[in-house]
């Protein structure tokens, strides 16, 4: 089984790509079976849904401590979550449940028909991104 520790800090490669915030959540966290295996960065389909409809929320493989597979989420306000690659347990420390929100996300690009294309539909003051089937989200206008 894989084990994973909140990581430490951010190693020295990538300063300025993805950080995770400084020191170690507090606490072992809340392990529990994961429904979903850590999707595979190849599915930049998914990470790019998860990426909207999830705001504010950081991915990071290989951070320390953990399986050089592994994925770590953050959010701003301190929630972290990772999974082991083989989906075996996942980890979520804070309020915010950030694996099994991911999970949901994972659900519905699924259902959507996994999409790898986005499209981009601008309506008035409104710029619409749409993916699959039933798949979109609005964007912020400045």
């Amino acid at each position: 089984m894989t084990t994973l520790s909140p990581p430490p800090e951010l190693p020295a490669w990538a300063t300025g790509w993805l950080p995770l915030p400084p020191g170690a959540p507090p606490g072992p966290g809340r392990r529990r079976t994961a429904v979903l295996a850590s999707p595979v960065p190849a599915e930049r389909g998914f990470w790019v849904a998860l990426g909207h409809l999830l705001p504010g929320v950081r991915r990071h493989w290989r951070a320390p401590g953990t399986d050089e597979e592994a994925v770590m989420l953050v959010d701003g306000a301190g929630s972290r979550a990772g999974v082991a690659p083989d989906g075996s347990q996942a980890v979520e420390w804070s309020s915010r449940a950030l694996w099994a929100e991911t999970e949901a996300v994972h659900a519905r690009w699924a259902a959507a028909g996994r999409p790898a294309v986005y499209g981009v539909e601008f309506a008035g003051h409104r710029i619409r991104v749409a993916g699959g089937t039933g798949l979109s989200w609005e964007l912020p206008v400045a």
